[in-house]
């Protein structure tokens, strides 16, 4: 999927950079299913608005209408109006074709990993204790699935420690000689756990009262207070801790386990 994307985000953009005008990326749903159909800035300045419209509603059905194609239209034509060359004019069948293989290629591709994703999320709420973790404000069934599939079964480690060391989140001392470093997490586990981790953290920080309050707390604090990433990893190493208590003790999400130990105070 990533060497599609990245031929077609160059491709496109050379033949019809001004698309941004209008769109901030080609590979949205809506200007993707136009593209599919009319892939050349040409195909799309010949076609009508409603034919345009009728295309675009084959994928999207609400949202994005009518007022949107105008202003591609305008956008389109107007760079038509300034093109010099003729180059169009000499490739373009050749070109039109092939951006059409590598978008149906993209769609393709992009189809089956949704459903690959939906068939994990199907495993995902078959596990016993996985409900009482989407149930989590802030957190999404499919970075749920996600990080089981990296982590496995929960219960396979014997405490929370053990899991944040799994994943590479525990602290270590970078040390020389008799020197003593600034300490950093060890990264000992899979980068790419603790890549949904920190997109766990961003909603949590932002949707639940308890990780917001929490994240204030570290970033605010008059002793050693955390920026940036040690602040996130403070949170994910939180967030696991609390789904590891969840696992174990086959329970619920409790905010005040989130904020236990500290001086904070959540609204009513």
């Amino acid at each position: 999927m990533n060497r599609t994307h990245n031929i077609l985000s160059g491709e496109i953009f050379n033949i019809f950079g001004d698309y941004k005008k209008v769109f901030s990326d080609w590979s949205c749903t809506s200007f993707l299913t136009i593209l599919r159909k009319y892939p050349l800035p040409e195909d799309i300045a010949n076609a009508t608005d409603e034919e345009l419209l009728t295309q675009l509603r084959t994928k999207i059905k609400s949202g994005v209408g009518l007022k949107k194609i105008k202003q591609l239209k305008k956008v389109t034509n107007k760079f038509l109006d300034t093109k010099t060359n003729n180059l169009f004019d000499v490739v373009g069948k050749e070109l039109r074709n092939e951006l059409q293989w590598y978008i149906e290629d993209y769609i393709n591709i992009t189809d089956k990993i949704e459903e690959i994703n939906n068939e994990l999320k199907e495993l995902v709420l078959n596990m016993e204790y996985a409900e009482n973790i989407i149930e989590i404000k802030g957190v999404a069934e499919g970075t749920v699935a996600a990080l089981f599939a990296e982590v496995g079964d929960l219960k396979d480690f014997k405490t929370s420690a053990q899991l944040i060391s799994f994943v590479g989140l525990d602290l270590k001392e970078n040390s020389s000689g008799g020197k003593k470093g600034k300490r950093s997490i060890s990264k000992c586990g899979s980068a790419k756990i603790r890549n949904i981790l920190y997109k766990v953290a961003f909603p949590l920080i932002t949707q639940n009262d308890y990780f917001k309050q929490l994240y204030k707390y570290y970033t605010q604090r008059k002793n050693n207070p955390l920026k940036g990433n040690p602040a996130l990893i403070a949170i994910c190493c939180k967030f696991l801790r609390v789904i590891y208590g969840m696992v174990k003790n086959n329970s619920k999400f409790d905010g005040n386990e989130v904020i236990k130990g500290f001086d904070i105070q959540i609204a009513a």
